[in-house]
């Protein structure tokens, strides 16, 4: 979770859907508010010329477009701030690669676009319109970096045992690419929802050359089991989703809302079991999923991979501690960070403050949210099967979990909690001689444990038809 708390962080920048774009002549802003109905290219040229406002240091002119939860997340001293944060990490915004328009319900039209930035080859821009021409969510953040071309499929995965067909997730006025990978035959099948963590990750939870979540679909299709994964809001469209609003940006915008609606595309599909949906929630979606399965009845079970079992604030406090003791470079930053997660986890925040995180702002209402995830009494209370994975050289999750899931879990009746001594946080072979993973574990191509797949398709297999 290290890895993507810090991502994830970084592409809370400026909040929410918007767009990219050169500096040309300024167009006046107000040339929306018209009444007159405007085509998709009219909604592109008002986007460009957002981003063109912002370019020319015309904070005022952008803050007077956007709607009044967007002001007040948004007022002219934090937009320029967050701007120029932006272009010190990029350098100067320099043109558009690509543009698109998607209408929403509500009247909504979201302009995406493909912006280059002098020292960043590519970045994600959206701006959200509203049926009166206000803006109503901006975004700007650095697309994810995703090796595609260095995965190759594992050996467990036999493609001839499987389909794949292209699905849309939808919350709202956000619609997520997602992939349903179903075994072939009949069925019905038993199915898992896949609920990614952090950062803002496609639907392979591509991180490097590795794609843990493309490795678990195509290994338990191969074994009787359907999957959809999905894109994760945050990569699809940015953060601060809740409308603009960055200080109201929680885990439901991130994460739970969007495994709520997966769940919901599965119960719609006659080629899957609708006693036998499960949901797979890894790092941060292992913190999402008992939210989603208590209030879904349709959910049969959880599984959660690398998630901790009680306050994740206190967890990170302790790791940042930990760093900090090692001295050098990134133990100084380290230590820096140790009163701010202090803190966070004393409550000494006011939600509505913007936390330094790692460098980055960060909204403290969305670390408060998090804390108040606490896994393990969570699914302690959950009524149907539960099964918690953790890895032995977890640097975002201890092993010493373990024991901790364990207690938590003893009076839950159905339960099952199982270390693997030799994996890291992405379930895959670690190199590491110490109890954390190594540096190159990241960056080294590999696939999730065999060991790991055939457990979940085991215990999916032995749930009875009708768990409840």
């Amino acid at each position: 979770m290290t890895a993507a708390f810090d991502n994830h962080v970084a592409i809370m920048r400026i909040g929410t859907p918007a767009l990219p774009l050169v500096l040309t002549a300024m167009l006046p802003l107000a040339a929306a508010h018209t009444g007159t109905r405007l085509s998709s290219a009219d909604y592109a040229v008002q986007g460009s010329r957002v981003v063109q406002a912002l370019a020319a240091g015309q904070y005022g002119a952008v803050e007077a477009r956007l709607d009044a939860r967007m002001r007040t997340d948004l007022p002219q001293a934090r937009l320029a701030a967050l701007w120029r944060e932006l272009i010190a990490h990029t350098g100067p915004f320099t043109g558009v690669t690509a543009t698109a328009v998607a209408p929403e319900p509500g009247g909504y039209h979201v302009v995406a676009m493909t912006c280059a930035f002098r020292r960043a080859r590519e970045g994600d821009a959206l701006v959200t319109f509203d049926s009166t021409g206000r803006i109503a969510g901006l975004y700007f953040g650095p697309q994810p970096t995703e090796a595609a071309n260095e995965w190759t499929a594992p050996r467990y995965a036999d493609r001839r045992r499987f389909r794949e067909v292209a699905v849309t997730v939808s919350d709202g006025p956000w619609h997520l690419p997602g992939t349903l990978t179903l075994p072939n035959g009949e069925g019905p099948f038993p199915a898992v929802v896949l609920v990614p963590g952090s950062p803002p990750l496609d639907q392979d939870a591509t991180l490097g050359p590795n794609k843990l979540f493309k490795d678990l679909a195509w290994g338990l299709a191969t074994r009787g089991i359907a999957v959809l994964r999905y894109t994760k809001r945050t990569h699809q469209f940015g953060a601060g989703l809740g409308g603009g609003a960055i200080s109201s940006f929680s885990l439901r915008e991130e994460v739970t809302d969007d495994a709520r609606a997966a769940a919901a595309v599965l119960s719609r599909r006659t080629e899957i079991d609708q006693h036998r949906i499960y949901l797979l929630g890894h790092s941060l979606g292992g913190l999402a999923v008992p939210a989603v399965a208590a209030e879904d009845p349709g959910v049969a079970g959880v599984i959660l991979m690398g998630a901790p079992s009680g306050d994740l604030l206190a967890l990170l406090l302790e790791r940042v501690e930990r760093a900090a003791s090692q001295g050098g470079e990134e133990g100084r930053q380290a230590a820096a960070m140790i009163p701010v997660f202090r803190k966070l986890e004393e409550g000494g925040f006011t939600e509505g403050e913007i936390a330094d995180v790692f460098g980055q702002p960060s909204p403290v209402g969305y670390w408060l949210n998090v804390r108040d995830h606490e896994a393990g009494p969570a699914v302690a209370k959950l009524r149907v099967p539960a099964m918690v994975l953790l890895a032995g050289h977890d640097a975002e999750v201890p092993a010493s979990e373990l024991d901790k899931w364990k207690s938590a879990l003893a009076g839950h009746g159905s339960a099952t909690v199982k270390l693997y001594p030799g994996l890291f946080h992405l379930f895959m072979p670690s190199t590491s001689t110490q109890a954390e993973d190594a540096p190159e574990d990241w960056s080294r191509p590999g696939h999730a444990s065999p060991e790991v797949v055939d457990d979940i398709a085991s215990w999916i297999r032995q749930r009875p038809t009708d768990p409840r």
